[in-house]
């Protein structure tokens, strides 16, 4: 008789479509569909969720607009209390969906803090429980009481694993590698990214520094590194590449301001641009300049399917995949006149980056393909189904 395929549920409640998004996308495109039937479920619509390649019979939404119970989704200045509310009453819509569709597992694609209230229904409900932590940074560590709620924690390196380790039995969690696809490498058309790169002449190298704009991403550090380098070589851009926070947006200014640099030096548009492919391939070097590094990092595997070289810092996940002068260059973490040394060598030095980006490349094809990814996570389900 055949085996009927086991219901597994992904949830994606982010704002944006950054590197959890992409690789939950490759999980769905590398899942065996003999054997397990995918459905992703969101809070409700956003434009983002067009960049997802399943079907329309693979995705619920608990809502079909923004409601007035969802707190600061709803509220610029939400009521007291109105954040709890949302995440009970979007708990307990989730646990109802679940049951409902005869979901026997959930994958929760970006464990976080405040998780608690919307996993307890689901527990709750008798449906296991898979977090995915993805996070280097200790303010979105989760607390016990939720890693409690999952029956098994994934992290994404054993740089993010060991952040666990007080908190999480060692048999609770497991590493496995986010995968990188060649076919992020080629979106389609970005009209912002056209309108901006079509002001640049030929000429102009570009240094693009990727992340979201927040303060841990390191585009202060980049700033002030090409602050250092822009009088030797005058034919470069830097070009901040990434949304987010107004308030970061604003105090990035000001650091150009004080650095004396201007629109005709420094490109900081605030915008997430969707055809990366472009970005990286207009680039002659890609900067990954977060601070303390992080839990695993997709721009400088992505950057080097485009043919770039990257630098980042030895800190962090990416020690355990890039050894510094071998596949990328790695500076000192902080260290701003080390990672202005090593632009100038790449700039002077182009066919060197090339090397490196090719070895690189090389490497992530094999040791970061998402078939490898995937029957990980399906050998986990199986597990715990």
């Amino acid at each position: 008789m055949k085996e009927a395929k086991k219901n597994i549920a992904y949830l994606d409640y982010s704002h944006i479509y950054g590197g959890a998004e992409r690789v939950l996308n490759s999980i769905l495109r590398h899942l065996d569909r003999h054997l397990y039937q995918p459905i992703v479920i969101f809070p409700f619509p956003q434009s983002h969720h067009s960049r997802y390649t399943f079907s329309d019979k693979e995705k619920i939404y608990l809502s079909d607009r923004i409601q007035w119970w969802m707190g600061r989704d709803r509220w610029s200045h939400p009521p007291r209390g109105s954040d709890v509310m949302a995440r009970a009453v979007f708990g307990i819509l989730l646990a109802i969906t679940l049951r409902k569709h005869n979901i026997k597992l959930l994958h929760v694609n970006l464990l976080r803090r405040d998780c608690m209230l919307w996993l307890l229904p689901v527990r709750a409900a008798g449906i296991k429980i898979v977090g995915h932590w993805r996070s280097a940074s200790i303010d979105w560590l989760p607390p016990r009481r939720v890693i409690r709620l999952c029956n098994r924690v994934v992290s994404v390196s054993d740089f993010n694993r060991a952040m666990l380790e007080d908190i999480c039995k060692r048999d609770k969690s497991l590493r496995i590698y986010d995968c990188v696809e060649q076919l992020y490498l080629s979106k389609a058309v970005d009209k912002e990214l056209d309108k901006l790169l079509s002001c640049l002449p030929a000429e102009i190298r570009l240094i693009v520094s990727v992340g979201q704009l927040t303060p841990y991403k390191g585009h202060d550090l980049a700033i002030e590194a090409f602050a250092r380098i822009a009088l030797r070589y005058t034919n470069t851009v830097l070009l901040i590449a990434g949304g987010g926070s107004e308030k970061e947006h604003l105090r990035l200014n000001e650091i150009l301001r004080k650095n004396g640099l201007g629109e005709d030096r420094v490109l900081l548009p605030a915008v997430h641009f969707s055809d990366m492919a472009r970005l990286y391939r207009r680039a002659e070097i890609v900067l990954s300049l977060s601070h303390g590094g992080e839990a695993f990092g997709l721009v400088p595997y992505e950057a080097a399917l485009a043919g770039r070289p990257f630098i980042g810092f030895e800190c962090g996940a990416v020690c355990e995949l890039v050894c510094d002068r071998v596949n990328g260059l790695l500076a000192q973490d902080n260290d701003v006149e080390d990672v202005v040394r090593r632009i100038e060598y790449l700039l002077d030095n182009p066919d060197y980056g090339l090397r490196l980006a090719n070895v690189l490349a090389n490497e992530v094809r094999e040791q970061l393909n998402p078939k490898i990814m995937t029957r990980q996570l399906e050998k986990l389900y199986d597990s715990l189904l």
